[in-house]
């Protein structure tokens, strides 16, 4: 059975500053298949200079900021991690890019 977690971001309203979409994951059957049908988890709100398409790891660690274990984006180009967490507004995403290794956001 496959291990790995495969998340799908599908962006779905383009913004002079913010980007939205549907996150969700790719799940598999017991022959290893991918599901069909798999709901997505949540909405999804990023700033103008969203998150480039690719394949990145994620981990899951403490988030300093929020105080639980939260969501991190691993080698996203031009920035160290980011980090996935609930907001309501654009305001809500800043500082998500964090530039330092340890203990992001």
């Amino acid at each position: 059975m496959k291990q790995d977690l495969e998340l799908l971001l599908k962006r779905i309203a383009f913004k002079e500053k913010y980007t939205t979409g549907n996150l969700g994951y790719i799940g598999y059957d017991e022959q290893n298949n991918v599901a069909e049908n798999v709901p997505f988890l949540c909405n999804t709100l990023e700033t103008k200079d969203a998150i480039g398409k690719g394949k990145y790891k994620v981990i899951i660690n403490c988030s300093y900021k929020f105080n639980r274990e939260l969501p991190l984006l691993l080698d996203v180009p031009n920035r160290m991690a980011i980090r996935i967490h609930r907001g309501n507004y654009p305001k809500d995403a800043q500082g998500c890019r964090n530039k330092r290794q340890s203990g992001m956001g």
